[in-house]
């Protein structure tokens, strides 16, 4: 599996790699580069972007990997918390979501991709709602298929230690 972090001037790849023997090799690499990759949390030239990442890539030895995990700065998401009543029903938390993204948000929410996570806390129920826009993530996927990768997942970079975390 190849995780890649992209931040506005500088690019973090991890390659992990199961040996025949169930072992993980890991390779790492993470490079500054002067001009800025990311604008607002967008692509801002695809073919740039796809050369750096080639560069990246080609250091730890991953060519043979196809498969990436995108970690995305916070600017390149909408992020809105919300608290929910407690005894609204599972089926309906959803919806209720979206329709509170909608109304909260500076955006289209229905040309975005979103998923939310809920934390509760005694009596009360919060939301954590993210979301990216899809013109956004085809960009990156854009620059991906360039290198003959595919985008297999996006997180978010405060999100990514979480799950780190949970794991």
């Amino acid at each position: 599996m190849l995780y890649i972090c992209i931040e506005s001037n500088q690019i973090k790849v991890l390659n992990l790699k199961r040996t025949l023997l169930g072992q993980q090799e890991v390779s790492f690499f993470e490079k500054r580069h002067e001009i800025d990759l990311l604008s607002t949390g967008k692509v801002t030239n695809v073919d740039v972007l796809a050369s750096a990442l080639k560069e990246a890539v080609s250091h730890t030895n991953a060519l043979t990997e196809k498969e990436v995990f995108l970690i995305l700065p916070q600017e390149s998401f909408y992020f809105m918390k919300a608290d929910i009543p407690a005894d609204i029903a599972i089926s309906a938390v959803s919806s209720f979501i979206n329709d509170k993204a909608r109304s909260s948000l500076a955006v289209d929410v229905d040309n975005c991709y979103a998923n939310f996570f809920v934390k509760e806390n005694d009596k009360q129920k919060q939301v954590s709602y993210f979301a990216i826009e899809m013109d956004v993530v085809e960009k990156f996927a854009e620059t991906l298929n360039l290198l003959g990768l595919k985008l297999v997942s996006l997180l978010h970079d405060t999100l990514a230690v979480f799950k780190l975390f949970e794991k």
